[in-house]
């Protein structure tokens, strides 16, 4: 029964105008006289009433249901204020939320709304959601034209007419109200009048709200879904620009089989978190760590990409590495005099330092750079007497002549190749002499 403008309503509530209305009833702008304020009025529908309660049961019941919902205090909830019973009507009194409705948003912005504005307003809306869940409410009735926005950019879930209170003891929730709601955004557990519907139904709502923001395009229906899978089309295929992980987000939530969604909607909430934060500060999101790259140092250039070199290759480096390495050596030891003698030299210092760098791609760790680096170092030698157990002795070419050093045997007398070295004394003019086998200066 449509109510006329002017009309009062309990003696009190003046009807000024229709503002919305649906399958299981009417929302009226009306004006309470006692506060001065404007007010929602709620006209729940009987078609959508359980008849199989006796009147009485039903008063009882919807008056219990409707002091709880007033008892409901949050940001963003409208209160209700008031219940009564007009002409066999049973009517809810609310805040009037000042706005529009996302549904009417949508139909001025065309080709799906802002991920950030969706989002944070898919934050509000599950922290209600949240609220009313933990007071033992589901909502059942979630979609964007039951949303309405508020110049602050502020949402409130709106339109309780399909709430119902969950007996936590009783997979039989307890409802006044047999309905499906709005098929594009109903689970599946809530086609059955025999299902049992609990917080993930709003969930899967919510979802379905959600990709319905965000693509421009209602969601396929949970029948055609389960007749024709294909027909559910990737939230990615209308947003291409969106993260992929908030699109697994609400996919998730939007699973046919409430198993599958997020237990909570503090859980949907925290994922939604991570996703969002991921998104605005372009981190890659992967469930797999080995695909995750390597942190880089704050302020250091984005790595060049590294050639990839086969093992064999860098064993070959290595390998002539270690070969030059000991030519090095090997050319360092004859500039330097093989065998020891019994003068004073002085060799000149001299480094080398090699360094190769190579990739290496293997089955368990991806590709690794491997850096060789060798330093060979000839310090000078300082003025010490050799040994008399060489074998050689080096003679020196005259000065100016560029001619390599040639090796000449060394004589020791007989009877003194196992005898100890005499150590050298200086004479009196402080000259280091260093003792040949006969005493004589080395020349």
């Amino acid at each position: 029964m449509e109510l006329a403008s002017g009309q009062i309503l309990c003696q009190r509530f003046r009807i000024d105008r229709l503002i919305g209305q649906g399958g299981m009833g009417s929302v009226y702008l009306g004006h309470d006289p006692v506060l001065d304020r404007e007010v929602a009025i709620k006209q729940l529908r009987l078609a959508y009433l359980d008849g199989e309660q006796p009147p009485e049961q039903l008063r009882r019941q919807f008056q219990r249901e409707a002091q709880i919902l007033a008892n409901l205090h949050h940001p963003n909830l409208p209160r209700v204020t008031d219940f009564f019973e007009h002409d066999g009507l049973y009517y809810l009194v609310m805040d009037y939320i000042a706005g529009t409705t996302l549904q009417d948003v949508l139909r001025q912005q065309r080709g799906g709304l802002d991920p950030n504005r969706v989002l944070a307003w898919a934050d509000q809306l599950l922290s209600a959601l949240e609220y009313i869940h933990a007071h033992n409410f589901i909502h059942r009735d979630i979609k964007p034209a039951n949303i309405r926005l508020t110049a602050e950019d502020r949402v409130f879930l709106v339109d309780f007419g399909l709430v119902k209170k969950q007996d936590l003891y009783d997979s039989k929730t307890l409802t006044l109200i047999h309905a499906v709601g709005t098929l594009e955004y109903a689970p599946p557990e809530q086609y059955d009048p025999a299902g049992h519907t609990d917080q993930r139904s709003d969930l899967y709502a919510l979802g379905a709200t959600l990709y319905h923001l965000l693509s421009d395009q209602a969601p396929t229906t949970v029948s055609r879904r389960i007749t024709e899978p294909e027909a559910f089309q990737p939230l990615r295929h209308y947003k291409a620009d969106l993260s992929p992980e908030i699109e697994q987000v609400i996919n998730r939530s939007m699973e046919l089989s409430p198993e599958k969604r997020f237990a909570t909607a503090a859980d949907m909430r925290a994922a939604l978190q991570r996703a969002r934060q991921r998104a605005q500060s372009g981190e890659l999101a992967t469930h797999n760590l080995a695909e995750q790259p390597f942190p880089r140092m704050p302020g250091a250039p984005p790595s060049a990409p590294t050639r990839r070199v086969p093992r064999r290759a860098v064993l070959a480096g290595a390998t002539a590495l270690g070969a030059m390495l000991i030519v090095i050596a090997s050319l360092a030891g004859r500039s330097a005099g093989i065998g020891v003698t019994n003068e004073p030299t002085s060799t000149v210092a001299a480094a080398s330092v090699t360094q190769t760098t190579a990739s290496v791609e293997t089955p368990t760790t991806g590709t690794a750079t491997v850096t060789l680096t060798s330093t060979l170092e000839i310090t000078p030698a300082t003025s010490t007497s050799a040994p008399r157990t060489a074998a050689t002795s080096v003679a020196r070419p005259p000065s100016g002549n560029p001619q390599a050093p040639t090796l000449k045997p060394t004589k020791i007398p007989p009877g003194q190749a196992n005898q100890p070295t005499p150590r050298p004394t200086n004479d009196k003019g402080g000259n280091s002499n260093n003792s040949n086998s006969g005493g004589g200066k080395s020349k």
